[in-house]
Order: structure tokens, then C-alpha cells, then sequence
């Protein structure tokens, strides 16, 4: 029996952390700046002909915790359904792996939070693969 053990968190959580920084070396999200929503990564189960796919969302939040409505002008998804699961409350800080949307590969989806936007589409960056279990060797390493 071949187990899967995915290493897509840690792989996700790297890249939401350079991602961080980047965005805080360009000044997009500075103390005291603007709401930032981002995207980590696109995973496609593994099946690079899939027709769904599931986005993994994050944000930045430099200003004071607040709320939102889903669906009203200020938390939505575009196109429709303008409700995938976001968050209505964004805390302070930095939050790489919030929630996932799916998403059909044909399409560009935006996601508009506090005047401010992420979007992604089936060349977004795509998640790390999960590793197998048999191409470990015991110290947890990969062959």
C-alpha cells in the first residue's frame, strides 16, 4: 500500500513567506499599508489535465483587524459565485494559507477584498506535488 504524505503546506508556507517579502521589499505591504490579498498556489491534484483547480489564498493585513460582508462591494469573487469560502474577518498580520477556492481551468477568477485584489488562473503558480511514501528514505528525506 502506498501512503501519500503531502508536503504542500511546508512548500506553500515557503513560498507565502517569499512572497511576504517580496511584497514588503516593493512596498505593497508596509506598517501601517494597505490590506493585501495573495495567492500561493494553484494545486491541480496532481493531474496537470485537470479541469478543476483549487487556488490556496492568503493576505497581509498591516492595519487594524476589520470586517467585511461576503458577496457586497467590499468581499467578492469574480465571476460568480461571489462566495468561495473567503474569510469576512482579516486579522493583523500575515496569514499565507487562509482558504481554498476551486475554480474551473478556463477561467481567470479575482478575488476583491478592501478595495484590493488578488487574481489567478490556470498559469498561476501551481502547487508542490505530493511526495510518496516509498520515495523516502528513513530520515524522511526524498531519494
Amino acid at each position: 500500500m502506498i501512503k501519500q504524505i503531502r508536503l504542500c503546506s511546508t512548500g506553500r508556507r515557503a513560498r507565502g513567506l517569499l512572497l511576504i517579502g517580496l511584497l514588503l521589499a516593493s512596498g505593497l505591504a508596509r506598517a501601517g499599508g494597505p490590506f493585501t490579498p495573495f495567492l500561493n498556489c494553484v494545486d491541480d491534484g496532481g493531474d496537470p489535465n485537470a479541469t478543476t483547480l483549487v487556488a490556496v489564498i492568503g493576505y497581509i493585513n498591516m492595519g487594524p483587524p476589520f470586517g467585511t460582508v461576503i458577496g457586497s462591494l467590499n468581499n467578492f469573487f469574480f465571476p460568480d459565485p461571489v462566495d468561495r469560502g473567503q474569510p469576512s474577518t482579516f486579522e493583523t498580520g500575515v496569514f499565507p494559507e487562509v482558504f481554498t477556492a476551486d475554480f474551473d481551468e478556463v477561467t481567470t477568477v479575482v478575488w476583491l477584498v478592501n478595495s484590493q485584489f488578488v487574481s489567478f488562473d490556470r498559469n498561476s503558480m501551481r502547487c508542490e506535488p505530493p511526495v510518496l511514501e516509498d520515495d523516502l528514505f528513513e530520515d524522511g528525506f526524498e531519494n
